[in-house]
């Protein structure tokens, strides 16, 4: 039931429940760190309203970390606050981001199981060699998710992941995480576990934009392929879906 609203509070990252007060706080915590250099966010208050009405609008998903920089990018777009709202409260009503931000780890899991799905099957070296350093999509993938990749890439290459994305839906993310991958393959690969995980604490503001956009356009996966993967991750009746089709429909 992706649509549902309900009583109680939100969830923190350690899946417990929030009440509005304590989403509030959290959101007041999380607002100075969210794009310090746009002083229009923190001067006009404009973002804090967008987020605060969300709280109050889904008590059952509260605020989560990593929604202010979702609701900010936007409000860099869109200026107006009542627009960015209701944009904003319709992205969180997305399958794919509601079980991020209702922090259910058997949601959570299935998509993640997609990524890793995919990521076997069109970059498997970088997959063996991740699985040998004990490297899991939950320790970079999650974040990825949670912000849309906002916090890792410069805003202008997100506002193109963002325009495909909109039309496109998960495969599509996935394929720029795998776009990701394949651009620093080289460079993970030599790396080990510590190394790894500190390459992707930090934003990727190195990134070549072309080399990317490269990348993602020959990481063909469909929406129709996603979707196939993903019910069969969710039925534990139907067997776990098998080497990837050569037909992408």
């Amino acid at each position: 039931d992706d649509g549902g609203g309900g009583g109680g509070g939100g969830n923190n990252r350690n899946g417990l429940p929030l009440n509005k007060e304590s989403s509030i706080l959290l959101l007041e915590q999380d607002l100075p760190r969210t794009f310090p250099e746009f002083a229009f966010f923190h001067d006009s208050g404009t973002l804090r309203e967008v987020l605060q009405t969300f709280v109050c609008f889904r008590p059952d998903i509260g605020y989560v970390q990593g929604m202010s920089y979702l609701a900010a990018t936007l409000l860099l777009y869109m200026g107006d606050a009542f627009e960015c709202f209701k944009c904003f409260a319709n992205m969180l009503n997305n399958h794919f981001f509601f079980d991020f931000y209702r922090l259910q780890r058997d949601k959570i899991d299935i998509h993640l199981q997609t990524f890793d799905y995919f990521f076997n099957a069109k970059l498997p070296v970088l997959y063996n060699h991740f699985k040998q350093q004990d490297v899991s999509s939950d320790m970079y993938y999650f974040e990825w998710s949670l912000t849309l990749l906002v916090k890792f890439l410069p805003i202008n290459i997100c506002a193109r992941v963002w325009d495909s994305y909109l039309l496109l839906g998960e495969s599509f993310f996935i394929r720029v995480g795998l776009g990701i991958l394949r651009v620093f393959a080289e460079s993970l690969g030599r790396m080990e576990m510590d190394e790894i995980l500190h390459f992707f604490l930090h934003p990727l503001k190195e990134i070549d934009e072309s080399a990317l956009f490269s990348a993602i356009e020959d990481l063909a996966i469909s929406p129709a392929q996603c979707d196939r993967v993903i019910k069969r991750f969710e039925d534990p009746n139907m067997s776990k879906p098998g080497p990837l089709e050569c037909n992408p429909s």
